[in-house]
């Protein structure tokens, strides 16, 4: 079993291996968000068929993944180093694939070490919600040792 000390400056680093926006991922989902305000992060992107479940339907699990990548851009942007503690997810509609989406996460409610966050999958136009989810964020701590 591996022990990795983190240091008190960088306990978490985004790793360019992430499935979600990692660039040297060549089988991950290649997306870039962006801070488009304070404690917001958002991105574009299209629902691909290879990521289907039922024909036509993007699967659940990406949807999640969108949000969840989103929820921890919304704090990385601001310098806040956290992970998804909790999350409640519900999904509205089906994201047909083929379609272009807006992705986007929000702070609700900064407690310290706990943050509360929102995020939504829309359609490109944000006329549609097709999920929404809400989410308990933890903040990593300087010195914590991540164990493998």
């Amino acid at each position: 079993m591996a022990v990795l000390a983190a240091s008190a400056q960088n306990v978490l680093t985004k790793s360019p291996g992430c499935y979600v926006c990692g660039p040297k991922n060549p089988a991950g989902l290649g997306i870039h968000f962006g801070h488009t305000a304070p404690f917001t992060a958002e991105a574009r992107t299209i629902a691909r068929r290879e990521h289907e479940g039922w024909n036509g339907i993007l699967h659940g699990g990406i949807t999640f993944t969108l949000m969840d990548e989103a929820f921890g851009w919304c704090l990385h942007f601001e310098g806040i180093q956290a992970v998804t503690a909790k999350v409640e997810t519900r999904f509205l509609r089906p994201v047909p694939t083929d379609s272009v989406l807006c992705v986007r996460a929000w702070v609700t409610q900064d407690r310290g070490r706990v943050v509360y966050a929102s995020a939504e999958v829309t359609s490109g136009d944000r006329e549609t919600v097709f999920a929404e989810a809400t989410a308990t964020m933890m903040r990593a701590r300087s010195g914590v040792e991540n164990k493998r």
